[in-house]
């Protein structure tokens, strides 16, 4: 039995509207099921209520693993993570698409400018969210299932928000 780190946190929000998390590290065995985890969150949500004046507005159980199967040093020279691969896919009960950003998308995978339509990685990538798998299966924002790929195509974001921290007070 492995046991792995994950964080909990709760959204709070203030009688101003001013919404902070609180964030705490827990230890959690491979053989914990999601069942045992929301019974857990909600068991500690509602003893975090009675000391505070601020009104919970979400739970999230972020689990940490080790990340197998991806590079373990960047492509160079590669995309830059602004230079992105969006996927839209089609919702079951919506009109909306809903939209997936993979950063960095891998310069092998763009032919003349676009999204390369017949690479099979690409297809294999988009394609892993509409398949059922082991009990997980991929949804939109609001939680109607993904039916299929609307279209790919090469985006860019503006900054990065490292490069957002900078700043600009003068002192003297």
């Amino acid at each position: 039995m492995a046991n792995y780190q994950a964080i909990v946190s709760i959204g709070l929000q203030d009688w101003l509207g001013v919404e902070v998390p609180l964030d705490a590290f827990v230890s959690i065995a491979d053989t914990t099921t999601v069942a045992q985890i929301v019974t857990w969150t909600q068991g500690w949500c509602a003893l975090i209520d009675p000391v505070t004046d601020a009104m919970g507005v979400q739970a999230h159980f972020k689990l940490q693993f080790p990340s197998t199967g991806l590079k373990t040093a960047p492509t160079s020279p590669g995309s830059p993570v602004e230079q992105t691969l969006l996927s839209n896919y089609k919702q079951n009960g919506s009109i909306y698409k809903a939209p997936l950003d993979l950063p960095s998308i891998a310069q092998a995978k763009i032919v003349n400018g676009k999204v390369n339509p017949s690479d099979t990685d690409v297809a294999a990538f988009t394609g892993y969210l509409l398949a059922l798998t082991t009990g997980i299966q991929g949804v939109g924002k609001f939680g109607n299932i993904l039916q299929a790929v609307v279209d790919n195509s090469i985006t860019f974001r503006k900054h990065r928000k490292s490069e957002n921290k900078k700043s600009t007070t003068v002192i003297g």
